[in-house]
């Protein structure tokens, strides 16, 4: 590390202008210098001295996405529930699942797969996490080949088990469907229940004429729409596991992948100093062949980091604990990621809590599976691991 002899305001002004200038097309304004601070100015580069990244499941119940399929070794499937249905007494004639498709990962136009619908056999909850081995048995409808140029995949579910459901009879009991696949090599996405394209049950059903009360006589059939009650999609990420490259550091979406790192401060920086710059960057490996969809095409910002309160979580990642309560926002764009903690930098230097390195996740980890690996601290090129570009001033002795 080394630290640039003392520069005078008039130059750094001017140099910091130019520099500001360039700094306004970072699309989270990350880059910022603040210059309240008095005395001389200093710059600095601190590169990670700890990093790693570890992995766990988020609900997904929250997605604007239903996954299914498989790609690069992540495995998804979808699960549904509907419970708007006919009173009981009606009959149902004819059952189709509609999900109308949203976009695909991996996919090319020589490449299709078959969807089929299952029944659930074991309770769910839509904002817990649902393990990918999810029982179910029966399948309930036909395959249907998955065509992302489609506008909808329309699944034909057999009239027993919604019987079932409509009559209330405990066999059947509304766990609802499953859907899976048979040999994908990408992962289709669907609109869920969240957006305006919701997934539907469509239903052609005779509902008793209560004007008969002798007999049952049943009215012409009428198409009822019953929208999902609850809807998402489970994650079997360990084929996916083996193509990670332990050199690099990953955030990932669905199998919530997390960076946590740790600079260490200089000793030449004091107690009283004021930072007036502290811009994180990490570098993507655009090459790497784990990377999954695109985190890093939208400018907006996306990213949350958090202050680590835990000592241990180098030998133990996943257990590490945060001030959930604190949290700073930044931005994964093309080909950087950039954090700017001024703030969370000020307070370790002057000693409001103690330095025990950040965790960097993604704000939208539970809307899909895709995936950004970054060069990490063992990277042989110096430029491409993780840095934190720093301007701070520390006043002069006897300054007004």
């Amino acid at each position: 590390m080394v630290v640039s002899q003392p520069l005078r305001w008039v130059f750094l002004l001017i140099f910091l202008g130019f520099w500001g200038c360039s700094e306004v097309k970072n699309p989270a304004g990350s880059g910022a210098v603040d210059l309240s601070g008095r005395g001389r100015l200093y710059s600095d580069t601190l590169f990670a001295t700890l990093d790693t990244f570890y992995t766990t499941l988020v609900s997904t119940g929250a997605s604007n996405q239903l996954l299914l399929g498989e790609y690069r070794g992540l495995r998804t499937r979808t699960l549904l529930r509907f419970e708007n249905l006919p009173d009981s007494g009606s009959v149902i004639d004819s059952a189709a699942l509609i999900l109308y498709y949203f976009n695909a990962v991996g996919w090319d136009s020589s490449s299709r797969f078959l969807a089929q619908a299952y029944r659930v056999m074991e309770d769910w909850v839509e904002n817990d996490t649902v393990n990918y081995a999810v029982s179910y048995e029966d399948n309930i409808s036909e395959p249907v080949w998955i065509d992302p140029t489609a506008d909808s995949l329309v699944l034909s579910i057999d009239t027993t088990l919604i019987q079932n459901w409509v009559n209330g009879d405990t066999t059947g009991k509304r766990r609802g469907l499953l859907i899976d696949f048979h040999e994908a090599t990408f992962i289709q996405s669907f609109y869920s229940r969240t957006t305006s394209k919701e997934p539907v049950l469509r239903l052609g059903v005779r509902q008793p004429d209560t004007t008969f009360a002798d007999s049952l006589v049943f009215l012409p059939d009428t198409t009822l729409l019953d929208t999902a009650t609850a809807d998402l999609f489970v994650l079997d990420y360990s084929g996916h596991s083996n193509l990670l490259d332990l050199n690099r550091l990953y955030l990932g979406h669905g199998a919530s992948r997390r960076i946590l790192l740790k600079l260490d401060i200089p000793d030449t920086i004091p107690p009283t100093s004021t930072i007036n710059q502290a811009l994180l960057e990490l570098f993507v490996d655009q090459g790497d062949s784990a990377n999954v969809g695109q985190m890093s095409a939208n400018p907006r910002p996306n990213i949350e980091l958090y202050r680590i309160t835990s000592p241990d979580w180098p030998s133990s990642p996943s257990s590490v604990t945060v001030d959930s309560a604190y949290y700073l926002s930044g931005s994964l764009y093309q080909a950087k990621l950039e954090v700017n903690i001024h703030p969370l930098f000020q307070g370790w230097v002057r000693g409001d809590w103690e330095n025990m390195g950040v965790l960097i996740k993604s704000y939208f980890d539970h809307t899909d599976v895709d995936q950004q690996a970054f060069y990490s601290s063992e990277e042989p090129d110096s430029l491409l691991r993780p840095r934190l570009q720093l301007i701070y001033s520390i006043e002069d002795e006897g300054s007004d």
